[in-house]
Order: C-alpha cells, then sequence, then structure tokens
C-alpha cells in the first residue's frame, strides 16, 4: 500500500482510464484479481520487482520527481530563453540572474531548499526544476539570436505577423538547441 504522505505522488489516476471496474469480493468474500487491479498494483508499485532488490515504487517515485522538474524547467525555460534571444530587455533583465544562478552545482543549493521545503517532495522537484530551468533558458537563449536576421526580415516582407515569424521561422531554428538542452537537462536531473 502507499504511504499517506507520497500518495499524491503515486499514479494510481492510471488504472482508471483502463475499462472495467476495480477489483471486488465474491459471494465467499475473497477478491477477485483483474487487469484493472492489476494496472494499479504496477503504478503504485505494488508488486514483487524481478531481480531488482529495491521496490519498484521508489524508482517510480524518482522518475516522476524528474520529470516533473523538467517539465516545469522546460516549460518556462524555454519561452525566457526565446524572450531573451529576441528581446535587448529581457536578455539585460534576466541574463544577469540567470548566469549567476547557472555556474553553481545543483547539489550545493540543496541545504537552502532543505530549509525552505523540508524533506519532501517539493524541495526534490524544485532542486531539478532550477537545474533543468537554467540549462533550458541557456539553449533557448542560443538557438533564437542564432536565427538569421535575413529569415527573420524576409519573412516579414511575405507579410507574416510577430506570431508567425516566431512560429514558422525562430521556434524551427532554435528546436535543435532546445533538444540539446532538453538532453542535457535530463542527464544533469
Amino acid at each position: 500500500m502507499v504511504n499517506a504522505h507520497k500518495a499524491w505522488s503515486a499514479p494510481d489516476w492510471i488504472a482508471s482510464l483502463v475499462p472495467g471496474s476495480y477489483p471486488g469480493h465474491d459471494k465467499l468474500g475473497q477478491v477477485q484479481s483483474n487487469f484493472k487491479g492489476s494496472v494499479r498494483d504496477i503504478a503504485v508499485g505494488d508488486f514483487d520487482s524481478f531481480s531488482i532488490p529495491i521496490r519498484a515504487g521508489h524508482i517510480w517515485d524518482s522518475i516522476v520527481r524528474v520529470l516533473a522538474g523538467l517539465f516545469l524547467g522546460v516549460a518556462l525555460g524555454v519561452p525566457l530563453g526565446l524572450f531573451m534571444g529576441l528581446s535587448r530587455f529581457f536578455k539585460g533583465f534576466f541574463d544577469p540572474l540567470i548566469e549567476l544562478h547557472r555556474p553553481i552545482p545543483s547539489l550545493t543549493w540543496a541545504p537552502l531548499v532543505l530549509t525552505i521545503f523540508g524533506i519532501h517532495d517539493d524541495g526534490g522537484n524544485f532542486l531539478l526544476f532550477m537545474v533543468a530551468f537554467a540549462i533550458m533558458v541557456i539553449s533557448a537563449r542560443t538557438g533564437a539570436s542564432g536565427t538569421q536576421l535575413s529569415k527573420i526580415h524576409a519573412a516579414h516582407s511575405l507579410g507574416s505577423s510577430k506570431r508567425q515569424i516566431m512560429m514558422k521561422v525562430i521556434l524551427p531554428h532554435s528546436l535543435p538547441e532546445i533538444l540539446t538542452g532538453i538532453r542535457i537537462s535530463t542527464g544533469v536531473c
């Protein structure tokens, strides 16, 4: 069974996506297992792992933490990096903050994060977010600032709006750098 303090992070909602009903008692009072119950057991880590000496639930918790920190880092870091690559104001305002934060190793932040968040999943998620965020901002900024000005002018002269230029010219040009940042962030997280 999942501990109460970790129940929020167990993805038991995955079993809700499977059609059918959860296992129930039969007339003799015994629980009859079914596919939906098996899916829930696997999702919350309530099964005997094969030859791994640790519970599968801990592995799943770590994967969820890494994915949550990575998702937040990408979701917030890419737009900020694109704006920093395109705007002098955003680069001038945010670049010193990012460059001040970026070279500090992530484990150095651990005591401060533990002091603020305590020993819960929130601190780990925030620490992973901070690592992924800095990498994603730098990657997206590099990709956006490397876009050739002639391509932007050509799209503008053909009647493209600012949104179309962003979505059809700048973002595709920045995508290799962004994907490289995701790969690096995943490894660091």
